[in-house]
């Protein structure tokens, strides 16, 4: 009798403990969302690199939206395009996206907006770094089963270093992403009812999905990093190659171009993926752009990354956007951007908000 009532009594501590639980994520979850700060203030609703900032704009409000990973967050700056083009943008950018993921990213944009182009960044087709690269920097010692031992253990540190990196890490990012009150738990005082009502304001950025960084950690590496011009095309994984069809198809069916770019990145850029995308390009009839092959003028590797190579601070970005906004409006010929006076009003606010905020 005795063992049947402690039984039961563990069941129903279990079931209170289950409750409870279920109650209080079911909490967590509705107040993530309350408490993250207005992204049109002066501080960015959350880690806005792995953010869909375009769900921010008004629907069909954006002529361009730009896809990829980290590269093309630090290198396109929406409300700089705007004021010397007049043509509106946002960036779909995350840490580490795979071609998989820029699918969905596509897929996403299409039931909020219908720009005339989708500009998707290169290097997220491809897999760390270049075969090439990673030859220069081997040793004698990792050669066959040593050599990929070394490799593996290699890979999987590195992407740990890179994880806890600053605040500029996937995992810190997706972190604030995924639960925001964990960061944002003392925006209490800043709540208003549209904090509950309005579903897409996290989503709206005066930066439009851009990741601002001033750092200036010069490339001092090799300034031949893109090799042979004449290299062979690297092989792409065969998932990316499907993803990318994917993408091609979904702008086809929605009359939308696709555009191919690639940033200025002399930590995995080679001639072999150039050729590579160049030869997708070539076959669909594609615009593609490569900045590592002519650089944006203003571009300087001593001034313009913030990470040795990898990444661009502000001022790459500002050289990349400069030119590739000629390259929209005299190349593709997308034309300024219909907007009511309030919605240019908007832009323009969104423009002096970001370098206010500097």
């Amino acid at each position: 009798m005795r063992k049947r009532e402690g039984l039961r009594n563990n069941i129903k501590g279990f079931v209170r403990a289950a409750v409870f639980t279920v109650i209080f994520l079911w909490i967590f979850c509705l107040l993530a969302n309350v408490f993250i700060p207005d992204g049109t203030g002066g501080e960015d609703g959350m880690e806005s690199r792995i953010s869909k900032a375009y769900r921010g704009e008004d629907t069909d409000s954006l002529s361009v939206v730009f896809v990829g990973n980290s590269d093309v967050y630090r290198a396109i700056s929406p409300v700089d395009m705007y004021m010397s083009t007049g043509v509106t943008s946002a960036v779909a950018g995350q840490p580490g996206k795979k071609m998989v993921q820029a699918v969905e990213d596509v897929r996403d944009i299409f039931r909020y907006q219908k720009p005339d182009v989708i500009v998707l960044e290169t290097d997220c087709m491809f897999r760390g770094k270049s075969p090439e690269k990673s030859a220069e920097q081997s040793s004698p010692a990792e050669k066959g089963a040593v050599e990929k031992a070394s490799k593996i253990w290699k890979s999987f540190t590195d992407k740990g270093r890179k994880l806890l990196k600053e605040g500029d890490s996937a995992f810190i990012a997706a972190l604030n992403y995924k639960a925001p009150l964990i960061r944002y738990h003392d925006n209490w005082k800043n709540l208003s009812l549209s904090s509950f009502t309005d579903v897409n304001r996290k989503y709206r950025f005066t930066n439009k999905g851009m990741v601002y960084s001033d750092a200036v950690k010069p490339y001092e590496g090799d300034p031949g990093y893109m090799k042979d011009p004449a290299s062979e095309p690297e092989e792409m994984e065969a998932s990316s190659v499907r993803s990318f069809e994917r993408i091609r198809k979904m702008c086809r069916a929605e009359e939308v171009e696709l555009v191919l770019l690639t940033v200025p990145s002399a930590n995995t850029w080679t001639y072999a993926r150039h050729n590579a995308v160049r030869a997708l390009a070539d076959r669909y009839g594609l615009a593609y752009y490569d900045y590592n092959v002519r650089y944006p003028d203003g571009f300087d590797w001593e001034t313009c990354t913030t990470d040795r190579g990898n990444h661009l601070n502000y001022r790459g970005g500002a050289a990349v956007t400069a030119d590739f906004g000629e390259r929209l409006t005299e190349d593709i010929k997308v034309k300024r951007t219909e907007l009511t006076e309030d919605q240019k009003k908007a832009w323009e606010e969104d423009y002096f908000k970001f370098h206010e905020s500097r």
